[in-house]
């Protein structure tokens, strides 16, 4: 899948509810695991912003998904609640179910 790269004016005002930071975008597997919860999440008709240079837009993100190369080996992503500060792995498989119920508490 294409994304298009936004510019820093683009994304103001953006505040997008998933934050996807791919923290190694060299890794192809980590690039493909990122795309399709891309994917996934948008199918779910959540705003997301898929961070694989690790900007600063992504600071207003209700939720976080890091995924690096130590967490894909345990088949797991790192996911943050940043303002009710809650953090935990949870499976890839389990991700976007996950973040759905998390983003549901704060509702």
């Amino acid at each position: 899948m294409k994304r298009s790269k936004a510019s820093a004016s683009e994304l103001a005002g953006f505040k997008p509810q998933v934050l996807l930071a791919v923290l190694d975008p060299a890794n192809i597997e980590i690039q493909q695991s990122a795309e399709i919860l891309y994917r996934e999440l948008r199918m779910r008709g959540l705003s997301v912003l898929f961070d694989d240079v690790h900007g600063t837009a992504g600071e207003t993100a209700q939720a976080i998904l890091n995924l690096s190369e130590k967490s894909l080996q345990g088949g797991e992503v790192e996911l943050l609640l940043p303002r009710l500060d809650r953090r935990r792995m949870v499976s890839l498989e389990d991700a976007v179910e996950k973040t759905v119920e998390w983003l549901n508490d704060l509702v």
